[in-house]
């Protein structure tokens, strides 16, 4: 059965904690045991070298996923843009960064299956970061 998060809830070093040369690609939030609001977890899209830093649910129909990935920024935002290019959700906003060094980010809102979803990511050392911190948020629609 599927973990469910408490308000508060932290899973630092999940399943899915990176390991040294691990190839990037997208996983579902179910494949993390996660549950999303309206039983989308099978199509929200995750980093597969990710690890949890903070797992909450703070209210109904409310889910926030704080993460940390080992991957390159410019790759990730790749995979993500075209995975919900290709899928059935609708992408409302989408904002990539191309800067090559400082601070860069990706920000993604899509809405689809009941739910609308949030992914932010941020890497610090331009778009070849290869760490790169980020916010996954899925809200059930009104």
């Amino acid at each position: 059965p599927a973990a469910e998060a408490t308000p508060g809830d932290t899973q630092a070093g999940d399943p899915g904690q990176a390991e040294e040369g691990e190839a990037l690609e997208l996983i579902r939030l179910s494949d993390m045991e996660i549950e999303a609001p309206e039983g989308v977890e099978d199509r929200v899209p995750f980093p597969s070298t990710a690890s949890i830093r903070n797992l909450a649910t703070p209210e109904e129909g409310l889910l926030t996923v704080a993460f940390q990935a080992n991957a390159v920024l410019e790759e990730l935002a790749d995979l993500l843009s075209a995975f919900f290019e290709e899928s059935d959700w609708e992408v409302r906003e989408e904002s990539i960064g191309e800067a090559t060094a400082g601070e860069v980010g990706a920000d993604w809102r899509v809405a689809g299956h009941g739910v609308r979803v949030s992914v932010t990511l941020i890497g610090f050392d331009g778009a070849q970061s290869s760490q790169v911190s980020g916010s996954l948020i899925v809200l059930a629609d009104d």
